[in-house]
């Protein structure tokens, strides 16, 4: 009787150390995961943008924007079922990378160059040739810098790589490199790729002062 009580007992602590040891495993495994997306990774940038663009001086060669930012990634699912999504509380610091960014705003200042004919545009540029229409083409980015406001008060800050503005389509791009931030971004490099298509709603004997923009904001954020 007492043989099959001491048997008995062994193999039930036999039993919990096995379960206490996967348990213990599994969460080292979380953890590890959970440290590779929280440090030294590259997180990738996906994000929807829409806003305007104004120019600032009577030759419109400084511009302002201001541009509202949508992770693509975004949880609208999670949210038409009544869940927190993914960076949408003061806590958002704290969520793990991999989710997505959440909303910001892009605000930004720089100097556009004068127009210019379309073989003065950079190589492999995707603007039409109106020279039949207008001796310009499209026209250079000089200088620019941005800085992406989020939700959590991160900050993350950019300046212009190169980037141009074609007349037709109605189109402009630029690259960025990332010069650091706040918060989650402290000490953050990479890049950010910006398409914008803008909409100008010119009057005849009005030029356009603001003009609406869409597009997308593509890019890596580096994390030391």
């Amino acid at each position: 009787m007492e043989l099959a009580l001491i048997n008995r007992a062994r193999s039930f602590v036999v039993k919990r150390l096995f379960v206490y040891g996967f348990i213990s495993l599994f969460l080292l495994i979380a953890w590890s995961v959970n440290s590779v997306y929280a440090k030294g990774n590259t997180h990738k940038v996906n994000m929807s943008l829409s806003g305007s663009i104004m120019d600032v001086d009577q030759d419109g060669s400084l511009k302002l924007f201001d541009l509202n930012l949508k992770d693509k990634r975004g949880s609208h699912k999670a949210r038409a079922k009544g869940k927190r999504a993914p960076f949408d509380s003061a806590n958002e610091g704290h969520e793990r990378w991999h989710n997505p960014l959440g909303s910001a705003n892009a605000r930004g200042v720089g100097w556009a160059g004068m127009p210019l004919p379309y073989t003065d545009l950079p190589p492999e540029n995707v603007c039409n040739d109106i020279t039949e229409f207008s001796p310009y083409s499209g026209v250079v980015f000089e200088e620019f810098q941005m800085t992406l406001n989020f939700r959590d008060g991160s900050m993350l800050f950019a300046n212009l790589l190169d980037g141009y503005l074609c007349f037709s389509p109605s189109l402009a791009l630029g690259t960025y490199t990332i010069a650091g931030g706040t918060g989650r971004f402290e000490a953050a490099t990479g890049w950010l790729s910006v398409e914008i298509i803008t909409h100008r709603f010119n009057e005849e004997g009005h030029p356009s002062l603001v003009t609406a923009e869409t597009g997308k904001l593509l890019g890596e954020i580096i994390l030391p």
